[in-house]
């Protein structure tokens, strides 16, 4: 099984980022990164986070990585990206998402539906 130091490493090739770029992206110390990538250290969750959001990743899949919850195989890594944009919406977004998604799957006639979102961030459907 692949440890999450060497894990990390491959993220950050994929991106061609250096661990003092991430460091810079999380606020933490370079330092911090190279022991948690040797596995000298353990992230915490503040850091883990960091990492997810510097990484443009679910922070459950780097908690998952980490060791800190169970794989969840059954979810592709595009869902999973889905998943962690749905979190993030308020619940007028989840409202006009679940239309939106109910209408494109022929459950209900969305051809004249329009979803708006105000300066705010919150979603309507007219």
């Amino acid at each position: 099984m692949k440890t999450f130091g060497l894990w990390l490493l491959e993220e950050l090739a994929k991106r061609d980022m250096s661990q003092s770029d991430l460091a810079r992206a999380c606020n933490i110390t370079t330092a911090q990164i190279s022991r948690i990538i040797s596995g000298e250290r353990n992230a915490s969750t503040k850091s883990l986070t960091s990492i997810a959001q510097a990484l443009k990743l679910p922070v459950d899949l780097v908690f998952e990585k980490a060791g800190l919850l169970p794989a969840n195989s059954e979810l592709s890594p595009i869902q999973r990206k889905i998943m962690d944009i749905v979190k993030q919406l308020p619940d007028s977004g989840h409202q006009a998402l679940f239309l939106f998604l109910e209408g494109w799957t022929g459950e209900e006639n969305v051809e004249d539906m329009v979803i708006i979102m105000d300066d705010k961030g919150e979603f309507t459907i007219a």
